[in-house]
C-alpha cells in the first residue's frame, strides 16, 4: 500500500469512526484503539474458502463503525442479503469479483472502492483470490461472523 492510501485509509476509519486527527494522537472522545491484523479475531467462512478478520468493532471501542479484512479463494460467494441501517463501504486490495447491488452488476478488481448504501440487497462471487477492507458504517452487521464463522484459533506465541 503505497504512503497516500494508507494515509487515505486512516482519515477513512478516523471519519467514520467520528475521531478527528487529535484522536489519533491521543485525545478524542471514543478512546484510541490500535490493533494489528495478526491479533483480530478471525472467522473462516464457507467451509475455509473465505475469513472475516473484525478488526474495530463495538468489542474494541469503536462506537460508530466497524472495520473488518476479508480474504477469499476465487468461486466463494456471499449470498444476498441487506443490512437495514447501516451502509457497508468495500475498498478492493487485491483480487476480482462481481458485486450484485440492488440487481445490478458490478466488476471489482484491486482498487475498486463501493458504497452500499443501507437497505440495499447485495451479493459476491469471487473472480479470483481476493483481499478487501469492509466498513460499516453503524456497527453491528459484522457480528454476524460470529454466528456464521468458525473461530480460528492461533496457536500461542
Amino acid at each position: 500500500m503505497g504512503k497516500f492510501t494508507g494515509y487515505a485509509v486512516v482519515l477513512l476509519v478516523g471519519v467514520l469512526l467520528g475521531v478527528g486527527a487529535t484522536a489519533f494522537a491521543g485525545a478524542g472522545d471514543e478512546g484510541v484503539w490500535v490493533l494489528h491484523r495478526s491479533a483480530a479475531e478471525t472467522f473462516a467462512l464457507g467451509g475455509g474458502k473465505a475469513h472475516a478478520q473484525l478488526m474495530l468493532n463495538e468489542a474494541t471501542g469503536a462506537r460508530r463503525a466497524s472495520m473488518g479484512y476479508l480474504t477469499g479463494v476465487k468461486g466463494f460467494e456471499v449470498p444476498a442479503h441487506k443490512h437495514d441501517g447501516t451502509a457497508e463501504l468495500l475498498w478492493f486490495v487485491e483480487g476480482a469479483g462481481e458485486l450484485t447491488i440492488a440487481g445490478k452488476k458490478y466488476d471489482v478488481k484491486s482498487g475498486t472502492a463501493i458504497y452500499i448504501p443501507e437497505g440495499a440487497e447485495h451479493s459476491f462471487r469471487a473472480t479470483a483470490p481476493f483481499e478487501a477492507v469492509q466498513v460499516y458504517a453503524g456497527p453491528g452487521p459484522e457480528q454476524r461472523f460470529r454466528k456464521v464463522g468458525t473461530p480460528v484459533v492461533r496457536p500461542a506465541q
